[in-house]
This record gives C-alpha cells, structure tokens and sequence, in this order.
C-alpha cells in the first residue's frame, strides 16, 4: 500500500504578547511618590486625587510624557504580524509481511513559516566601539568598553549610547522566522496471535529553525539571535530536536497451560508480561559566554545580558558533561584555568587548553547554537500481572509495575554558561529512579 498527503495549515498568535502592551507607554503611566508624602503629593491630596503626581500622570496618558528622560524596556508587536503557517507533507510505502506482521517506512516534512521570534532593536549602533583586537588590547582599552557598557540605561542627558535613548531593551515581536522538519519513520507491528504482540517504531529525523521559542521559556536555549545585526547566525538545529529515536512496545501472553484444569490451571495460566522500550538521543544545549570584566553583553551591542556564545579554539567533540561531584565534573578545569574574566581585576589566560573560551570585549562567539548535546534517554517500564478467574463472572489480577526497571538515569538541569564555576555539569535529572507498585483488582 503506497499512501501520501500534502496539508498547510494556520496556527493562531497567543495574545500575551499583545495584551502586555496595554501597560506599555503611553497608554499607562506608573506614578510613585519618591520624596514621600509632601507638599503638593501629600497623603490628603493623593486620597482626594489632586496631587501634582497626579495631575501630571493624567496628563500624559496616551502620549509620550516630554519631561520623561527615560521609559525603561519596551515590548512591541510588528504591525505587520502573522498567523504562523505550518506546511506538511508524507510519503508511506507499507507491505504486509506476513498474516500477522507488517511493516511501514514513511518521509515525513515539515515547513513552518511566519513564525514568531523577538529581535532587539534599540541596539548600540555599530561602529561606536571598535571590537578588542587582543588581550593586550582588550586590557588597553577596558575603561572605553566600561563606559561604553554604562550607556546601556539612561538617557540622551546621562549618556545612553541607544539608538533611542527613551529606551532601554525594545524587544520586537515579529513574524520573521521559519522552521523544517524532515524525517524518515519505519515501523513493524506483529498483530495479537498465539499470545504475543508487539511494535517497534523508529524516527531518524532533523528539525532546524530561525530561533525555537519566541519568549525564552526553552530550557538551553535563547528567544533572541547572539548578534541583532545577522540573524542567520541563529539559524540551527532546533532546541527540541532529536536525531534518533526508537521505542518498542510488547505484550506477551503465554497460551501453554490454557487447557489446563483444577488448582494447576489457575496458577499456571493467566500470566501476562507488557513492556515499553525508549531511547533516544539528548537534546541539544546553547552555550554562553557569561559575564567578562564585569561586562555581560560581551559583544557590546546592546543586545541584553548573557546571549553572546563562546569561541572554538580546539575539539569541542572532547568536551565532557557529567553530574555535579563526580570525578568527570571535577575534571573540568576551573574558570581561571579556561581563562574566564568576571571582574576587571581579572587577568586570567586559558592556561588548560580548553576548546571554548570567551570571546574578546566587543565580538561575537563562533560557536553555532545548539551545537552541543546534552546526555541521552533510555527507560524501560515493564509490567507483569497475574488473572485469575475465580468464577464466571469474577477476575482478581494481581499487578506488579516497575518504572525505569534498569534504574537508567538521564541528568539534566545543565550549567551552560561558561563563567559559571559550575559549567558544564548536571544538576538534576529528566527520569525518576526505580519504582515498583503492587495492586490487586476485582473485574467483574
């Protein structure tokens, strides 16, 4: 049997971004009486609603407040926003091998378009300081890439270097990015006979994208691209991708004493054994530089804190991720060995030999997104459980259940930033361990 389908479809825009703009200048003004209680502000003229603080805030509602040198972080949506577009596509080839046993291998693609991301926009513009050279230079020039960085707040008077100095962040919600997905599945599924039935099911897949989440909820990853000014530099494998995965289902239940009679017959049959098989391939994880010199937007272009990636200087298929307190952990060379700089007191060098360090005061890491993986999943849940028919009408099972049955562990809760003391260790874990439950149940 050879089946295909071609579908396109449109998903809708969550409102949360757009209903947040109601707090956003001009149409509210947030009032707060800094000197206390006094003069013109006092507690009579508040509770009355004729305080000059008042006064002023209504009178700026619904425009730009002139006298106002600064309106902090602003969250706009693109005018010209769209509904996000998904593309989808399948090929299946499926042959039944024999009465009982089929097989299936299906292409599968995905295209996502119009969909949502936030770009920073009120940037450093470039070109206002001159990326360090070398550490030599970097260490020349430290109190220019400070002063620089003390322009990321404030306003046109006290020396914001923003392009709009009104604003701090303006994070832009748009319509720009677009995803694909291809994937091969092949699958074989051996109906229920002779007591046994089972499914294997195997995803060899790829799924890239612009950027994975529009608002930063992903776990390693970031909603915005490492450099505002190329956002193909983003474009990756996603932050959910998974290569490989394969799970294998069974349910096994043994026929050999089914004609047999009396107290024999009921010990000896009605036993049943059902599994469920997983592995799959780890996630994939974003590095970050981390602060430098007490700077934690290392490419000083004004695009927040702590989204600027490292730099490759030698074999990063080396690196080594492990739980935290272990011997692999502790393995990893401290932040003075890799050469991390936190403070301006600073002067360490990647004396270890560490593949990524951080990037020089004013550039941008060339380390590609999500180019890591985090550990693996493998899990196995078993259960067996015992019928016993006591009368026509009346089953007592006894069930005994065990989750992750081999106690295989997946860690997780990832330390991805590179000035941590912590990088590169675990944390926590995705699996639980080992649990076993009993029950007994009456079916009638």
């Amino acid at each position: 049997m050879v089946r295909g389908g071609y579908g396109i479809s449109h998903d809708f825009i969550f409102l949360n971004p757009i209903t947040n703009l109601r707090f956003a200048p001009p149409f509210v003004q947030i009032i707060s009486p800094t000197s206390g209680f006094t003069g013109a502000n006092s507690y009579t003229n508040l509770a009355a609603g004729t305080a000059t603080l008042q006064t002023d805030a209504r009178a700026a509602v619904g425009k730009f407040n002139p006298n106002q040198v600064n309106f902090g972080n602003f969250s706009p949506i693109d005018k010209d926003l769209n509904n996000p577009q998904v593309q989808q596509w399948s090929l299946t080839v499926e042959h039944q091998l024999t009465s009982t046993l089929a097989a299936k291998v299906s292409y599968v693609g995905t295209a996502g378009r119009y969909l949502l991301r936030s770009r920073y926009l009120n940037m450093i513009p470039p070109g206002t300081v001159r990326p360090a050279s070398s550490d030599a230079d970097e260490i020349a020039r430290i109190a220019e890439f400070t002063n620089v960085f003390a322009g990321y707040s404030g306003s046109l008077t006290t020396g914001s270097r923003r392009i709009d100095p009104r604003f701090n962040l303006v994070t832009l919600i748009e319509s720009s990015a677009n995803s694909n997905y291809n994937a091969l599945e092949a699958q074989i599924t051996k109906r229920y006979s002779q007591g046994y039935q089972f499914q294997a099911a195997y995803t060899w897949s790829k799924s890239i994208d612009d950027a994975s989440d529009v608002l930063g909820v992903l776990v390693n990853d970031a909603a915005v691209a490492q450099n505002p000014f190329n956002l193909k530099d983003n474009r990756s494998v996603s932050q959910f991708d998974i290569p490989h995965r394969l799970v294998i289902n069974h349910v096994y239940e043994p026929q050999f004493f089914k004609d047999t009679t009396g107290a024999a017959g009921k010990i000896l049959h009605g036993w049943a054994f059902n599994g469920i098989f997983q592995i799959q391939s780890g996630f994939p994880a974003n590095i970050f530089a981390g602060s430098r010199f007490g700077i934690n937007d290392i490419s000083l272009s004004g695009n927040g804190p702590n989204f600027v990636r490292p730099s490759v200087v030698g074999d990063i298929s080396k690196l080594v991720f492990a739980p935290a307190g272990s011997p692999a952990a502790r393995a990893i060379p401290t932040p003075a060995a890799r050469g991390i700089n936190t403070t301006v007191t600073q002067r360490n060098t990647n004396t270890s030999g560490y593949p990524l360090v951080q990037p020089l005061l004013g550039n941008f890491g060339n380390l590609s997104r999500n180019v890591l993986r985090k550990n693996s999943l493998t899990n196995f849940d078993w259960i067996f459980l015992k019928n016993t028919q006591v009368s026509e009408n009346l089953n007592v099972q006894f069930r005994s259940e065990f989750y992750n049955i081999f106690n295989n562990t997946s860690f997780a809760g990832f330390d991805n930033n590179l000035s941590s003391a912590g990088f590169g260790t675990y944390a926590g874990t995705d699996t639980t361990p080992r649990q076993i439950q009993f029950a007994l149940k009456l079916i009638w």
